[in-house]
């Protein structure tokens, strides 16, 4: 239901109006949320470094966010659940499967970048 429904539907109604480069580092929030779910529900631990890597990623998201009109801003949003989304499915699936969420986005943003 996240990742193959909700996901997809918040990322193709953010595509409306953003710019791609915008659309670009937005997606790179998946996994900060898959870090901060992964902290406040289901309980890992992040160590000095993953926090930083998150708290860059939200600075990048923040900033290509500033460039954008209003309308920019609501795509982001939607791009932000969509990322939401998807972080809740690399935990389900992580569970499901026994392997970290952290491999999981790994693999999946290997996957992606391929398709490109």
């Amino acid at each position: 239901m996240f990742g193959g429904v909700l996901g997809p539907l918040f990322l193709m109604i953010g595509l409306k109006t953003a710019n791609a480069m915008s659309v670009s580092i937005w997606l790179n929030l998946e996994l900060a949320a898959t870090a901060i779910l992964g902290v406040l529900i289901f309980k890992d631990h992040l160590d000095r470094f993953a926090i930083i890597g998150v708290i860059l990623t939200l600075c990048a998201g923040i900033i290509a966010s500033a460039q954008e009109s209003s309308s920019g801003l609501v795509s982001g949003v939607f791009i932000l659940l969509a990322c939401i989304s998807w972080g809740f499915d690399n935990h389900f699936t992580a569970i499901i499967d026994g392997v970290s969420p952290q491999t999981i986005t790994f693999v999946k943003g290997i996957v992606g970048a391929l398709q490109i």
